[in-house]
């Protein structure tokens, strides 16, 4: 009973070694931990030949978007250089306010790759990813920092103006 409900189960919901894990840990029946696994991985094997899982067929009926499990056979042949922009529009670890908000208003982008550049300014070293809504936070509420690394020389060398932060036209209209 112990292997038929796990393979049912299995096959349904397409759970696997959690499925084992709850099954036997439930039931304390250790000596079944062979059968369960391989009726459960079976079941969840024919289960993914023959049809969606049940957790699909809900999403699908309730009109949840999703990502599907697997990319379109489209997108196999794609690199992320024919559907990113180039060049690509970096952020430094640390950037002076200006500089900051001309790169906001230059494109519409919505997030930034954060590097760290070297110390002769060529190499970057890519450390994160910044949304621009964060970006437009940390502005709006004034949240930097007025020290500067040692080596500042991938910096605009302009000094920081001393005039109120506008964000118009840094974020697109949708």
């Amino acid at each position: 009973a112990l292997v038929g409900a796990s393979a049912t189960v299995a096959g349904s919901t397409r759970q696997g070694i959690t499925l084992v894990v709850m099954m036997v840990e439930l039931t304390n029946q250790t000596e079944f931990l062979l059968p369960v696994i391989i009726a459960t991985i079976t079941a969840k094997f024919v289960g993914d030949l023959i049809s969606p899982s049940m957790n699909v067929l809900q999403r699908k009926r309730q009109n949840i978007p999703y990502l599907p499990e697997k990319p379109s056979a489209s997108t196999h042949f794609v690199s992320a250089e024919e559907v990113m922009s180039s060049p690509v529009v970096v952020f430094p670890e640390v950037i002076q306010v200006e500089l900051a908000l001309k790169t906001l208003a230059s494109n519409s982008h919505n997030g930034f790759p954060v590097v760290d550049v070297g110390p002769n300014g060529t190499d970057s070293y890519f450390q994160g990813f910044i949304l621009r809504s964060h970006i437009l936070i940390l502005l709006k509420y004034k949240n930097f920092s007025s020290h500067l690394p040692q080596s500042t020389a991938f910096l605009d060398p302009q000094p920081i103006k001393e005039e109120p932060i506008t964000m118009k036209e840094t974020r697109p209209q949708y």
